[in-house]
């Protein structure tokens, strides 16, 4: 593991969370009942499944992309929420 990236892993869920929170319904919807969405990172094969409920963006889960495969894979829970207004 490089030295600082666990720093610039944390900058860009920070500009992830930041993106979210401006922009909650600019990212698209990930299942057909059209509740969850995401958002990837840029730098990181992690994106962030999030829903809107009334004014609160609730985060829901933060996942792992595969480069081979490109599947899903939980990586962690992220417990709590942030508010976008």
């Amino acid at each position: 593991m490089r030295p600082g990236l666990g720093e610039k892993f944390l900058a860009q869920l920070q500009l992830a969370y930041d993106s979210i929170s401006m922009y909650p319904t600019n990212f698209g919807f990930i299942d057909d009942r059209k509740i969850l969405r995401d958002k990837l990172l840029k730098v990181f094969p992690y994106t962030i499944i999030y829903a809107i409920e009334e004014e609160t963006v609730i985060v829901v889960d933060s996942t792992q992309l595969l480069s081979a495969s490109w599947q899903k894979v939980p990586a962690r829970l992220i417990v709590g929420h942030r508010s976008f207004w």
